[in-house]
């Protein structure tokens, strides 16, 4: 089918069919493996937080809320792909949902490392000065402690690779010089 507008005109910008299908695949399998690991580090982070030699420190409420809101931005940006999925559908891209779509990618990408540019080093210090200002022995940099700072920072590479991944669907130079070619009748 043709499209009977030019580009400029068109409401909604024709897709090919196989690029459709492709970006819709992409989408949902990405928002999906990024909604699970989001809801994973939800759950996994206050529980390492709150189990580390660390505890006792009144930071940790702190960090460990630093560490929910990078998973939580996670999630709302799995979600947003999953979301931007349906801006694809009947061969056509509806008119700037591409920038939608980036903008949700870009709303949960700034939080997300703000909370772990904040959360590492905040945490990388109470370990450090641990033993300084109170009765309790010198912590150390164990692999527990380790992994739980890298949690956030999964977690924001993760909303990283979300915005990557719709800005190739969306904004690639490629998919753009086939958005303006309409097929032929």
């Amino acid at each position: 089918m043709a499209n009977p507008y030019a580009f400029s005109m068109s409401p909604d910008r024709w897709v090919p069919p196989d690029l459709v299908g492709r970006i819709r695949a992409i989408s949902i399998r990405w928002g999906s493996i990024s909604i699970t690991l989001g809801l994973l580090l939800i759950i996994a982070i206050p529980i390492f937080g709150y189990s580390l030699p660390t505890f006792y420190d009144p930071s940790t409420v702190l960090t460990v809320g630093l560490g929910v809101i990078s998973a939580c931005c996670l999630v709302i940006s799995g979600i947003g792909l999953i979301v931007a999925r349906s801006y694809v559908s009947t061969g056509y891209l509806k008119q700037r949902k591409e920038y939608t779509a980036i903008g949700v990618q870009l709303g949960t990408l700034i939080p997300a490392w703000l909370a772990t540019i904040v959360f590492v080093p905040w945490y990388a210090l109470s370990v450090t000065t641990s033993g300084n200002y109170s009765d309790q022995e010198q912590l150390h940099f164990t692999a527990t402690i380790v992994l739980y700072i890298l949690l956030p920072v999964i977690a924001a590479l993760g909303v990283t690779i979300n915005l990557a991944i719709a800005y190739f669907l969306f904004f690639s130079s490629r998919h753009r010089s086939q958005f303006r070619s309409a097929p032929q009748a």
